[in-house]
């Protein structure tokens, strides 16, 4: 048999695309390939529209040929001779049957309708697409086969073990709450040269704007949330981070104005180690700076700034400094601005762990994902504990979505005890594997899922886990190797619907259960060894039985044979060319 197989990203597109739509489908597809090649030969193509060709080449040398497009039904390409089956997640509580800006493939049944099948990820969305198709409509849950992947790793035994101190090197972009100074009208960065390993700059003229649309948003300490216009500070000492390296001679143009005591005051900027001063006036105007920076760093300090409130202000925020953009300009070249996006750096940093680690990979701009609850509930939860640490592995291309927020949240609660610490860039798998021996628990406090991958990857390694149960979770998460967080249903909207009205169903989650379940994890971790492994053991006995090779080999073969079976009856051309048809 021959899978004819596509995705929206490939492997050469994967790094810059992370955390942009379907970038995930990327990595269901690789992992699906080692099932088919169990029953079959995979051709990767580039183009689906070349599904027509490749099946005609096929079939006149007697082979049977299938088109799985790994895809959101919406999306998804529909040959018209080879048969094809959509390998898609949804987490909502119903299918899309609505069109909308004239386009009859929003509806996935007519989707659904063209195509030998369907092979949802889920039970959950099995059951729907049964329900908008009918009992005999071809369609079978089968999960992402991630088990016997992780063989080595589970006998190596790195993983599934509660360890007081371990250590984790990664070459991505590390933001830990141990490196930032938090206070009442304080807020700095410790070492970010070190912290943020950023690219060297390239001596091309960058500008960066402050507006709340704008990329480098986010890269901002100690002001405001961004206005259209641009943003005010709020701190006396703020701070703006760079995203490359700068060194050498160097004008600094900067876009700004005062507000209230700050008027005609002189403040001091510094970059590296070297100050001026900079008399600030009322009405936006632009103040240049020369520097010369001996040492590399990616900072630009303001200091001196004045949190004295206006009398009977409209506004009452100790506004001092509103900045609407900086530009650097080398003084040996002087280029057009810089607009390829920042390169992913590859030094290692080395992490001192200690205690109990939680883990969770997730995309920033993925709500569902309900990271802010997921940080909140933890130093709230930890405030008082120096040994729990939280790891988010991000999964964007960029620092804008989430650094902001990282920031205002650690921020907002402090004082804590607990070390949260963010992962930004591409781990391949040996850090990837490393992420996961380094982690007591994974943690996921989805509002839903289509699936949730990286907790199916984590648990097939031992690793237990705090999760809700709902939606694709209900497959495996169970007691035995979670610790339960509570959810229930809540109104919501279909994400790829342009009208945002409310057609279908989540989940709320529990806060407060987040945090029960990060008391009862870290006791069981610390005082209950025996429990912990015996969770650890579940875990990989649950990920056997739900996603090896041959669980879910059995279910592919049983769905083939009921969707080919069902194409061939019904298209008596393909008969007639290809009677010797037969399966795998």
């Amino acid at each position: 048999m021959i899978f004819f197989v596509h995705s929206q990203i490939n492997q050469a597109a994967l790094v810059t695309q992370l955390g942009l739509p379907q970038y995930s489908y990327f990595f269901v597809l690789d992992k699906f390939i080692p099932l088919l090649e169990r029953l079959g030969r995979v051709v990767i193509l580039e183009h689906p529209e070349d599904a027509d060709a490749q099946f005609d080449a096929w079939t006149a040398q007697g082979e049977t040929c299938v088109f799985l497009s790994f895809t959101p039904p919406h999306y998804s390409y529909t040959p018209e001779r080879c048969p094809t089956l959509t390998v898609f997640a949804w987490e909502f509580t119903n299918l899309p049957d609505e069109t909308w800006e004239g386009e009859t493939g929003r509806s996935w049944q007519q989707v659904f309708a063209a195509q030998a099948g369907a092979i949802p990820l889920s039970t959950h969305t099995e059951e729907l697409v049964r329900q908008a198709m009918g009992p005999d409509y071809a369609v079978k849950a089968i999960p992402v086969p991630v088990w016997d992947s992780f063989e080595q790793q589970r006998r190596r035994g790195g993983a599934g073990a509660c360890k007081e101190r371990r250590e984790l090197s990664v070459s991505v972009q590390v933001i830990d709450s141990h490196n930032y100074i938090f206070g009442e009208h304080e807020f700095r960065l410790l070492n970010p040269d070190a912290q943020f390993n950023f690219p060297d700059w390239d001596h091309q003229t960058l500008r960066m704007s402050y507006s709340v649309d704008d990329e480098h948003a986010a890269y901002l300490g100690g002001f405001y949330d961004n206005e259209p216009w641009g943003t005010w500070s709020r701190l006396p000492d703020p701070w703006i981070l760079l995203p490359v390296a700068i060194t050498g001679n160097l004008t600094l143009e900067i876009e700004a104005a005062a507000y209230g005591p700050n008027v005609g005051r002189t403040i001091s900027v510094q970059v590296g180690d070297q100050l001026h001063s900079l008399t600030l006036q009322g009405a936006f105007q632009v103040y240049t700076l020369a520097f010369q920076v001996s040492a590399k760093t990616c900072l630009i300090k303001f200091h001196d700034l004045s949190l004295r409130p206006v009398r009977d202000a409209v506004d009452p925020r100790t506004m001092g400094l509103g900045l609407r953009h900086i530009t650097l300009r080398s003084h040996e070249l002087d280029l057009q601005p810089c607009t390829a996006d920042t390169p992913t750096p590859t030094a290692l940093c080395t992490l001192s762990l200690e205690g109990v680690v939680y883990t969770s990979v997730l995309n920033p701009t993925d709500h569902r994902k309900n990271w802010l609850d997921m940080v909140t509930a933890f130093c709230y939860a930890f405030r008082d504990c120096s040994d729990a640490t939280l790891i988010l592995k991000m999964t964007h291309r960029s620092l804008t979505p989430f650094l902001g927020k990282l920031h205002l949240l650690l921020e907002q609660c402090q004082p804590f005890k607990c070390r949260v610490i963010a992962l930004h860039g591409y781990l391949d798998k040996t850090q990837f594997d490393a992420l996961i021996d380094a982690s007591t628990y994974y943690v996921s406090a989805s509002l839903c899922e289509g699936l949730c991958l990286p907790l199916m990857e984590f648990m097939s390694c031992g690793v237990p886990a705090l999760a809700t149960r709902n939606t694709a979770m209900l497959d495996y998460v169970d007691d035995d190797s979670n610790f339960i967080i509570d959810s229930s249903a809540a109104p919501t909207i279909w994400p790829h619907d342009p009208r945002n009205v409310i057609r279908t169903l989540q989940n709320r989650v529990n806060w407060q259960s987040i945090v029960d379940a990060y008391w009862q994890s870290y006791e069981v971790a610390k005082q209950q060894p025996e429990r912990y492994q015996s969770m650890a053991r579940c875990s990989t006995d649950k990920m056997r039985e739900f996603c090896s090779l041959p669980a879910t080999e059995a279910k592919l073969r049983q769905l083939l044979a009921q969707a080919l079976n069902a194409s061939t009856s019904t298209d008596s051309k393909l008969l007639s060319k290809n009677p010797g048809l037969s399966l795998v």
